[in-house]
């Protein structure tokens, strides 16, 4: 259990029992605020530490940085038990050409009901663009039938495609 004691709730507690009969509680409360503390910054670090993506270890260690022009740099990890470099990056609009809150309007029309073509008409973009975002920030949830009519040399046909959207 990991207790949070701040520099002024240890003052006021050395105002209320100031007195030298004391001074070892004091003394021992400081030391578990001190111990506490230094368990906490342990916790913090490594959850801030991710896992390696190629093999899932928790062995990683720092490895410099990366630029970028938007969000400054970015830290790079080393695993140490693969050799594998990466960078943990959250924001998965940055690379994207549209912006997110654009893909959660998508997103959450298709929730409400809409289809492909009225949500392409009200966020304007290609119903292409969303049937990607569907595929990749929604779990498949139905799957829909399109029939395409062709044609060849010995005439027309129907050609069915099944898509989990």
């Amino acid at each position: 259990m990991i207790i949070d004691i701040s520099n002024k709730e240890i003052e006021m507690f050395i105002k209320q029992f100031g007195k030298k009969k004391e001074n070892k509680k004091i003394e021992e409360l400081e030391e578990k605020y001190n111990s506490l503390k230094k368990e906490m910054k342990e916790v913090k670090q490594m959850a801030m530490t991710p896992n390696c993506p190629s093999c899932g270890s928790p062995k990683v260690v720092k490895k410099g940085s990366r630029p970028t022009e938007k969000r400054g740099k970015i830290q790079r990890y080393r695993c140490l038990n693969c050799n594998h470099t990466f960078s943990t990056d959250t924001a998965f609009s940055y690379r994207m050409k549209h912006k997110g809150e654009t893909i959660k309007e998508a997103l959450a029309l298709r929730k409400e009901g809409y289809t492909l073509s009225e949500i392409a008409e009200k966020v304007e973009v290609s119903r292409v663009t969303i049937l990607k975002w569907l595929k990749k920030f929604q779990p498949p949830t139905e799957e829909v039938t399109i029939i395409k009519k062709q044609k060849n040399q010995h005439g027309e046909y129907n050609r069915k495609f099944k898509i989990k959207i």
